[in-house]
């Protein structure tokens, strides 16, 4: 990946646009951004892993446990 460069308006030539637009990433055909470009096998492996932001907050099984204000778990949880 290219070193980002702050370019002001009125410096930029040509060649400098030639340059960098060599550098950019060509679209390939039925690959977009917002799909999923891998297998479903694979896709389901990575969702069956499962993310904090998926879990609820609780004290049951498999819910994320709140943190109170001095940064230490609530007693409520802890019974």
């Amino acid at each position: 990946m290219s070193e980002a460069i702050i370019v002001q308006a009125g410096n930029v030539t040509k060649g400098y646009v030639d340059t960098n637009l060599a550098l950019k990433v060509d679209k390939i055909d039925g690959k977009n951004l917002p799909t999923n470009d891998y297998d479903d096998t694979a896709k389901e492996a990575v969702d069956s892993l499962g993310t904090a932001s998926k879990c609820d907050i609780g004290t049951s099984e498999g819910n994320v446990p709140v943190i109170n204000s001095d940064g230490k778990l609530d007693i409520s949880i802890l019974r």
